[in-house]
C-alpha cells in the first residue's frame, strides 16, 4: 500500500505566477451568420415555401388531368388540401409569435398572400371558393407583423 499522505507533505508548495505570465482568456466572438444560414434557418420561409408547393402540387394537377371524371387528381392529390391548409395555419402562428422579421420573410409573405388571394379570386360564392376564417386570418396577421416590423424599424430609427 502506499501513502499518500507522505508524499504529499514531501512536495513543495505551489507557487503562484506573476500576473504577467498568467494568459488572459477571452470568449470568441461568434461570426454573425450569413444571408444563406439565416434562409435555411427561417421557418417562416419554411413554411410559406412548403404552402405554395403544396398549392402549386393541387393546381398542377387539375391541368393536367383529362379523364372529366377528377379519379386522378383525387388519387395523387389525396391529403394535400389539409396539409396545405395546415401549414398556412402553423405558419400564421408564427407570424403571431415572432419578434422580428427580415425583409426577405416578409417579401415571401407578400407572395405567399398574393397566392392565398388569388385562390379567393378565381372562385365566388357559387361556383368557387371563398377564404377561409384561417386564411383570411394569415392576412390579418400579415399586416399586423407588418405593423410591428414598421414601428421597429421606426424606433431603431
Amino acid at each position: 500500500m502506499i501513502d499518500l499522505s507522505a508524499a504529499r507533505a514531501a512536495a513543495p508548495p505551489a507557487v503562484a505566477l506573476p500576473p504577467s505570465n498568467v494568459a488572459d482568456v477571452t470568449a470568441l466572438s461568434v461570426p454573425p451568420k450569413s444571408e444563406e444560414e439565416l434562409d435555411r434557418e427561417s421557418l417562416i420561409m419554411r413554411a410559406a415555401v412548403t404552402y405554395t408547393a403544396l398549392n402549386g402540387s393541387w393546381n398542377g394537377a387539375w391541368i393536367a388531368e383529362h379523364t372529366g371524371n377528377s379519379t386522378v387528381v383525387e388519387i395523387v392529390n389525396e391529403g394535400v388540401w389539409e396539409r396545405r391548409n395546415t401549414v398556412l395555419r402553423k405558419l400564421t402562428r408564427l407570424m403571431r409569435k415572432t419578434e422580428t422579421v427580415r425583409t426577405v420573410e416578409l417579401w415571401s409573405l407578400a407572395s405567399l398572400a398574393e397566392v392565398v388571394m388569388d385562390q379567393e379570386r378565381n372562385g365566388n360564392g357559387e361556383s368557387g371558393r371563398n377564404l377561409e376564417d384561417f386564411e383570411i386570418l394569415f392576412l390579418r396577421s400579415l399586416f399586423e407583423l407588418i405593423a410591428r416590423h414598421c414601428q421597429r424599424q421606426e424606433r431603431s430609427a
